[in-house]
């Protein structure tokens, strides 16, 4: 099982770098210089997240592939977390099946090897809540204790897994409540937020910012109900392995007599992501891991139950879920592939800007590649934040003008913001095209005589 996760977790990790993960890889390198997150660094996650990126990043190797090496490692760690938790609850069929189920789930296998936080802090969400069914039913402070610590971490990552809070409150009632283990795994969730709070406390406000409010302003910028309701349904797609193994969970749990109790708070965390997705506004694909796990375990767990001593329903399971897992590695073969304008810019930088200067670009990937910093308030100048408000073009031409900025890269936003790629022409009058992206580029002479920046939108 943990060879078959690997191996299909891994399967993505020569692919072309997305946007996101280029912003988290330059997020990193400013952290790495010594700004401050939230304060010098903008932060789109709760900073766990950046802690977890900065560690990917100080592994070994000089290259996106090694980088996204420890995030492959968490999601195989989620897979055995999904095997856990079936099996504490479903016993060792269920385990085995609950795992089977999520490799056979779409955005888990294509989110495994980026360098994200939805597949992360949804495995460690797992990884909680398997110590918190194991430490109920074996009653062992310990466990509740790790349990609450986990699910801690896994919010510092990304906060959609609050979500997980709904089975974790399920499987305390349905597993018989004890004091002393709620209250261990109160302690170790709380001494988690406790150390994160400490840790954050100058920059606590500024966090608050980037991470909440600008998620709640950007809100705008996405589809209505309607629509995230569509796209929800449009996830049972019944071309897929997986939907026909969720709805056979889903009946089976139902109609079965003695059904495990348990397996309610599980579904219940399915319910609550499925809402959750339809709430959150602009939906995005990467969100859907957590509906992949949320619906794979206890569907998987289920399944599991009902095949029990039966070895005909034992195979036919088993056949299902090769199907689907080999369903989702051929998908796989269609993630992007490297940009080769993106390796041709990086080449034109290390010879425009020096190793330690800095520069502005709405492509950060260049910046990685290139060996290059971009200002840390620049490490993302996404479309969602332009259009929340958080960003505007008078704060990117302020912080071009502060930080003498010889070399701007555009190839996204920058063109559509209304203005801004005018605005930045007129500074930058040298202008060359390398595919897709445009680099505008001043003298020395010119950069040096740029009149200082006014305080304004970025100050």
């Amino acid at each position: 099982m943990v060879l078959a996760a690997a191996l299909l977790c891994s399967r993505g990790l020569d692919s072309g770098a997305n946007y996101d993960e280029g912003v988290y890889l330059a997020s990193a390198d400013a952290l790495g210089r010594g700004e401050r997150l939230g304060e010098d660094v903008f932060a789109s996650q709760p900073p766990g997240f950046y802690a977890l990126v900065r560690l990917a990043v100080a592994l070994p190797g000089e290259s996106i592939e090694s980088t996204r090496t420890l995030f492959v490692a968490v999601a195989v760690l989620g897979v055995v977390a999904a095997w856990s938790l079936g099996r504490t609850l479903a016993g060792r069929l269920g385990g085995l099946v609950a795992a089977g189920v999520l490799l056979t789930a779409p955005a888990y296998a294509a989110e495994s090897a980026r360098v994200a936080a939805d597949g992360a802090s949804v495995a460690l969400a797992l990884g909680g809540l398997a110590l918190l069914a194991a430490g109920l039913r074996r009653e062992s402070l310990p466990l509740a204790l790790a349990a609450g610590a986990v699910l801690a971490a896994a919010v510092s990552i990304k906060l959609l897994v609050l979500t997980a809070l709904v089975p974790a409150v399920g499987l305390l009632l349905t597993l018989g409540v004890s004091r002393r283990l709620v209250g261990a795994f109160l302690v170790g969730g709380a001494a988690v937020t406790a150390a994160l709070l400490a840790v954050y406390a100058r920059v606590l406000g500024a966090l608050y910012d980037d991470v909440v409010a600008f998620h709640a302003d950007a809100r705008s910028a996405g589809e209505g109900l309607g629509a995230n309701l569509e796209r929800v349904a449009r996830s049972f797609d019944p071309r897929l392995v997986f939907t026909f193994l969720v709805a056979a969970g889903a009946v089976g749990w139902l109609v079965r007599a003695g059904r495990p109790r348990s397996l309610a708070a599980l579904w219940a965390w399915a319910l609550a992501s499925a809402a959750f997705l339809a709430w959150q506004r602009p939906l995005l694909d990467h969100h859907f891991v957590l509906f992949a796990a949320a619906f794979s375990v206890p569907a998987g767990a289920a399944l599991g139950r009902a095949a029990e001593g039966r070895r005909l329903a034992v195979a036919a399971l088993a056949l299902v879920v090769l199907a689907g897992s080999a369903q989702q590695w051929r998908r796989s073969d269609r993630l992007a592939a490297p940009e080769p304008d993106l390796a041709a810019a990086a080449a034109e930088l290390g010879a425009l800007v020096p190793e330690d200067g800095v520069f502005v670009t709405d492509v950060p990937l260049v910046a990685y590649l290139a060996g290059r910093a971009l200002p840390g308030e620049l490490v993302d100048t996404s479309a969602v934040r332009f259009a929340s408000g958080s960003l505007d073009a008078d704060c990117v031409l302020e912080l071009v003008d502060r930080e003498r900025i010889r070399v701007v890269v555009v190839g996204r936003y920058f063109r559509v913001e209304p203005g801004l790629l005018a605005r930045l022409e007129a500074r930058f009058p040298l202008r060359r095209e390398l595919g897709k992206l445009t680099l505008l580029t001043r003298s020395p002479a010119a950069a040096r005589a740029a009149p200082p920046a006014a305080p304004g939108s970025c100050a």
